[in-house]
């Protein structure tokens, strides 16, 4: 018997059957490095102008990516996670994302093409999504407040700055969470036989792959990206803040 439901007209209709998502599991937590990544976005405004920041971090290991875009749709997270991807020292097996468009369409694609499982958490519920959502509270302490205008005036230069802290994040601050370890050092640990290039080349990969000016064609695809004459006529003196908060004698709860 074929499912049908009769409309206003009373003609009959085919019951389209609704797509379950796969949900994160509650009180789910990862054993592993490269188990579980989750993904976030982070919106910032300045007037009319707007831009957003894509965050990464392993749950198990707090080895955390970022990137500031001048839009954001999956395309542009698609080719965010593609080029993290090359940057983490396992495969990654499982990603978890909130319910954004975002993390639709051409990105869940990619996912699917690299068979990663994709993950959603349940609607309005951030703390599925909690060690994403507090390594983003730490970026915005530490670093955005102290570069925001910079995130405004010029994106590629903030990128460099934010690729400097991350490297700092990484390898450098020990983190209570990982017995005062690094991210970095804990992977190495953890995973004896992780990418061997990785250990040596990661971090100056993280800033000349990931971090690099965006190229014209990447523009040109990105249509809803705001225009670059735009960005560099916002404000016609520039301020240096600091580009991070200090890290000497703190250490991170992330």
């Amino acid at each position: 018997m074929i499912p049908v439901r009769l409309n206003a007209r009373g003609k009959a209709r085919l019951i389209k059957k609704r797509s379950v998502k796969p949900r994160r599991p509650k009180q789910y937590r990862p054993v592993k490095t490269g188990e579980l990544i989750g993904m976030d976005a982070i919106e910032l405004r300045m007037g009319d102008l707007r831009r957003y920041i894509i965050t990464m971090i392993d749950e198990h290991s707090d080895y955390a990516l970022a990137l500031a875009v001048p839009s954001l749709n999956s395309d542009i997270t698609s080719h965010f996670f593609s080029k993290a991807t090359k940057l983490f020292p396992v495969a990654i097996r499982q990603v978890v994302t909130d319910n954004g468009k975002e993390f639709l369409g051409n990105f869940d694609k990619t996912l699917q093409e690299a068979s990663i499982k994709h993950i959603w958490t349940y609607p309005y519920t951030p703390k599925m999504n909690a060690t994403c959502e507090r390594f983003n509270r730490t970026l915005r302490e530490q670093f955005i407040e102290f570069n925001e205008l910079l995130l405004f005036e010029d994106l590629n230069l903030f990128n460099q700055r934010m690729a400097e802290y991350l490297v700092l994040y990484n390898s450098k601050r020990p983190h209570k969470s990982l017995e005062l370890m690094t991210p970095v050092d804990y992977i190495l640990r953890e995973s004896k036989n992780c990418n061997m290039w990785w250990t040596h080349t990661g971090m100056y990969l993280m800033r000349k792959m990931l971090f690099r000016p965006f190229t014209y064609s990447e523009q040109l695809s990105w249509r809803h990206s705001a225009a670059a004459s735009d960005r560099s006529n916002v404000y016609e003196t520039r301020q240096t803040p600091p580009s991070c908060a200090p890290f000497e004698g703190e250490t991170s709860h992330v």
